[in-house]
């Protein structure tokens, strides 16, 4: 199932005792949703010597695909289970696009995360988001200051809120703070 290319970069990183990021691509969610366990397993079993901190499932899915992400994200958080690697977390990447206000960060709304957000809230695993700061300025070019684009600036930009909104209310938001709560952040690496 695992793409030549990235079977031989896993492979590389297997036995070195870097933690890794997995993905699980898009065109594997049929298999993932559709084969149960078992499809996921096989890929967790693709890499036995390979330490990882996360497995990423599909990236911007949207259309047709987006029925098929969480019951693959489910699968592959069992299949992780069963074999007692519980502990390596299973999340999916948005688009910048599915995220609506833009500044400040902590008032941004996940749109189209209904079903995603409490399978993580569940088993308390990130949101991944693909944030391009460039753009936000292209687009809008009073928005935001840009030393925070280009990663340079010397200051925190302030959070204004504490969490990004998924629709409906709900809150959830950004890195986990080291006492677990949640916050929003624009300083690159958190």
């Amino acid at each position: 199932m695992p793409a030549k290319r990235q079977t031989a970069a896993l492979s590389a990183l297997g036995g070195t005792g870097i933690r890794v990021v997995g993905r699980a691509p898009n065109y594997d969610l049929p298999a993932l949703a559709h084969g149960g366990t078992a499809a996921a397993a096989a890929w967790i079993q693709a890499y036995p010597t390979v330490l990882f901190r996360f497995v990423v499932v599909g990236n911007e899915v949207a259309g047709a695909d987006t029925q098929l992400l969480v019951p693959a994200m489910e699968n592959v958080h069992a299949a992780l289970a069963a074999a007692s690697l519980g502990h390596i977390k299973v999340t999916t990447s948005i688009s910048q696009a599915t995220i609506g206000i833009h500044i400040p960060p902590s008032a941004s709304e996940v749109v189209h995360e209904r079903y995603v957000i409490p399978f993580l809230e569940r088993t308390h695993a990130p949101l991944l988001a693909n944030l391009y700061p460039y753009f936000i300025i292209y687009n809008n070019s009073g928005g935001m200051d840009i030393s925070f684009a280009l990663f340079t600036a010397s200051e925190r930009a302030a959070t204004g809120g504490g969490g990004v909104r998924a629709r409906g209310g709900r809150r959830s938001g950004g890195a986990r703070g080291a006492g677990g709560s949640r916050r929003a952040s624009t300083r690159p690496g958190e």
